[in-house]
């Protein structure tokens, strides 16, 4: 039951942001040198995080869904967090370098997030239509932490949805 919630837990923290792999058209060929774009933005990625460390922010071991390093926000103390984030934001990969989610995806995630509400979670929200992006507060997540009726119905619905719900291919 505990790790049922924990993948919960942190499937609402991934989900904050959408993403995948980024894509560049080559203007030689018309088709995007996935490769290179991913070794690009893995790099960034890492200099991202090793700065966010160096400068006193404590992340939590795992990424969320596009690679991005999570802040534990527990432990690390808000000033610090904004003086780590300021200097460290010439790493930050932009939102354009983050490719657009297919549309399969998305509407994997809002069949989850409909089967939730019907399953007793009646606050979780549908993702941006567009990106597949969901927003929750940190005030929504800690209710949706403490919802007994959450590990139940995210068991149920990853069933009835399947796997696409998290963007990456892996069930949960």
């Amino acid at each position: 039951m505990a790790a049922v919630v924990l993948a919960a837990v942190a499937f609402l923290a991934g989900c904050a942001d959408g993403g995948g792999t980024p894509r560049v058209v080559s203007v030689a060929t018309g088709s995007p040198p996935a490769t290179q774009a991913s070794a690009d933005r893995g790099s960034q990625l890492r200099r991202y995080r090793d700065c966010l460390l160096s400068n006193g922010v404590t992340l939590l071991d795992q990424l969320n869904v596009e690679g991005m390093p999570q802040i534990d926000k527990e432990r690390t103390n808000i000033d610090v967090l904004a003086t780590g984030q300021e200097k460290c934001r010439p790493y930050l990969p932009t939102a354009v370098d983050a490719a657009r989610p297919d549309q399969a995806m998305v509407e994997a995630r809002r069949r989850l997030a409909e089967c939730l509400r019907g399953h007793g979670v009646p606050e979780y929200p549908d993702p941006d239509p567009v990106t597949g992006d969901l927003r929750i507060s940190d005030q929504l997540a800690a209710r949706l932490k403490d919802d007994p009726s959450l590990a139940s119905a995210l068991r149920t619905c990853q069933q009835q949805v399947g796997p696409a719900a998290r963007g990456d291919g892996a069930a949960r």
